[in-house]
């Protein structure tokens, strides 16, 4: 047992991480607006969430089990929304505290990798980090902050297993990692990377099938299964097959447009009609049941071709000035070789390293920033040692210039709490632009305006037909997607899938869907009646009546 001097000290050791920890809370607090526009698939995590707590089961469209999403978010959500009964208050609570948390691993990462200096500077780093807080509002899942808490955490447990070989860790990390794949499908590669390099290390170090090391490695497999087999046998009941996503098939057909900048072939690939079954392709027994390997086998060159342009892509949106500017190479490149690597810091690096490989494996689908965020906490890592590398060969510089003067340890200090202050402060000074231009697709403030508009005028269990699942949301309706489709067959799915509102945004009819474009000045047709227009940036929102 732990003596109590050896409590204090661990109180002590991690004062500084939580006072960091509470600072980001407060930030974050501060900048997650109460007005913000829930849009993008966060109505659909939430609507999961409700339907969990009001016993509806795993839910989101016309009682259809979901088979897309992974469930963790919504189950939290769920827990939430019985304590607040508030959907976007539970969202928000969630950005906030696990968002904040996960400054505590990543100190913990710094410090066992590192030192102590380096691990205060990347919890500084982190709390403020423009992408991480600002621009993760934007992202349209809100899902980030629990896995990059979960996938995180899960990494700090595996480093230490590595370097004491404990149960407590291995289990620690494999319990962790399946979190992190139960919020975010590609997740699993944590397990596997990471798990993976661990098994690498342990055989070069010929210890692998040692009776102090396989066990505790089935353990830490063991462990992600048992987490993550009940989804794996959800989908199997709901799908008739063994998968372990049911997110790859469907991202990777409707995606293949957006990785060449087709926004109008997405569009038809995931709300045009399937002719056989009646339904939107996102919800057609044909989506549930396509085969991404299939795909790949049928046009290899293309695949090939895909995968080429997606690393490129990779690099082009990682390297820009919302994600990790270019000025912060220099001190990442330090952080990373600016000593020797010994044998304990290399077993580390190759650790780290493997954890990039969930978000390499959007080269295969297609590359967006909330895609590849999951690496910038640990750029932020290496370039935090960076930044304390810089202040040793500062410091140590300086005091041999000034004999007189401060030691190289005084030196090294001060540079280093200037120049974390100094980026702390340009990361706090570029967090509203970060927000103001990370809302592409989808994303317009009028929408939230059209649900809160509907809100005053619906009854309830009214269901809202419109493209953007953020209308039906904001006024507390059911959704029915708007299909890609003729005017006639879009007010017959309507009525086959009982919406009694029908909401068009003007921007839809003009690049996505040209052919509803005369129903932007209907005022009355059979079916169809006029309510309302908005107009938001010269476009116009139209509200319809449904009725035959």
């Amino acid at each position: 047992m732990r003596s109590k001097g050896n409590w204090r000290r661990l109180a002590g050791e991690w004062l500084v991480p939580a006072a960091i920890a509470v600072a980001a809370l407060v930030l974050r607090a501060a900048i997650a607006s109460p007005t913000r526009v829930v849009w993008g698939d966060e109505p659909f995590y939430l609507w999961d969430g409700y339907h969990l707590a009001t016993g509806r089961g795993y839910t989101f469209f016309n009682g259809r089990p979901d088979i897309y999403l992974m469930p963790l978010y919504p189950l939290v959500i769920a827990g939430l929304y019985l304590v607040l009964r508030n959907l976007e208050l539970a969202s928000r609570l969630c950005y906030i505290l696990f968002g904040a948390a996960l400054v505590l691993p990543i100190y913990g990462l710094a410090k066992e990798m590192y030192d102590r200096r380096t691990a205060v500077i990347a919890g500084v780093l982190l709390a403020v980090y423009p992408a991480l807080t600002a621009a993760e509002l934007y992202w349209g899942t809100m899902t980030e902050p629990l896995y990059f808490l979960a996938a995180y955490a899960g990494l700090y447990a595996a480093l230490r297993a590595l370097r004491d070989g404990g149960w407590t860790a291995h289990i620690a990390a494999g319990a962790l990692f399946a979190l992190a794949y139960l919020t975010r499908g590609e997740g699993i590669a944590f397990i596997a990377a990471v798990g993976g390099a661990l098994a690498l290390i342990r055989l070069f170090e010929r210890r692998l099938f040692s009776r102090a090391v396989w066990p505790r490695l089935l353990a830490m497999c063991g462990v992600f299964l048992a987490l993550a087999f009940p989804y794996w046998l959800y989908l199997r009941l709901q799908t008739g097959r063994w998968m372990i996503s049911g997110q790859a098939g469907m991202t990777y057909i409707t995606c293949i447009s957006l990785a060449y900048g087709d926004v109008a072939g997405f569009d038809q690939a995931t709300w045009g009609l399937d002719r056989a079954s009646g339904e939107v392709y996102f919800f057609s027994p044909a989506m549930a049941s396509f085969s991404m390997l299939d795909h790949i086998r049928s046009d290899p060159p293309a695949f090939v071709r895909l995968v080429y342009h997606n690393s490129r892509d990779f690099l082009g949106t990682l390297f820009t000035w919302r994600m990790f500017p270019m000025w912060l190479v220099p001190f990442l490149t330090l952080g990373l070789f600016g000593t020797a690597w010994d044998t304990r810091r290399a077993k580390g690096e190759l650790l780290l390293i493997a954890s990039f490989a969930p978000a390499l494996s959007f080269i295969f689908f297609f590359v967006q920033e909330r895609y590849i965020g999951s690496v910038l906490p640990l750029l932020i890592i290496w370039t935090a040692h960076g930044v304390d590398r810089w202040a040793q060969w500062a410091g140590e510089t300086l005091a041999g210039w000034w004999r007189k003067g401060p030691a190289s340890t005084t030196w090294r200090t001060g540079l280093s709490i200037i120049l974390t202050v100094l980026l702390a402060a340009v990361s706090l000074w570029m967090m509203p632009r970060a927000a103001a231009t990370t809302s592409p697709g989808s994303f317009r403030p009028a929408h939230r305006a059209a649900g809160l508009w509907l809100a005053e005028h619906i009854q309830p269990g009214d269901t809202v037909m419109a493209r953007y699942p953020a209308v039906a949301f904001h006024a507390g309706a059911a959704w029915v997607p708007t299909p890609n489709a003729p005017i006639p067959d879009v007010l017959a799915y309507a009525y086959a899938h009982g919406a009694d509102y029908f909401v068009l945004d003007e921007r839809e009819t003009r690049s996505l869907r040209p052919q509803l474009a005369d129903l932007l000045d209907v005022q009355e047709m059979p079916g169809l009646h006029r309510l309302a227009e908005l107009e938001d940036e010269g476009a116009r929102i139209v509200i319809f009546r449904l009725g035959k």
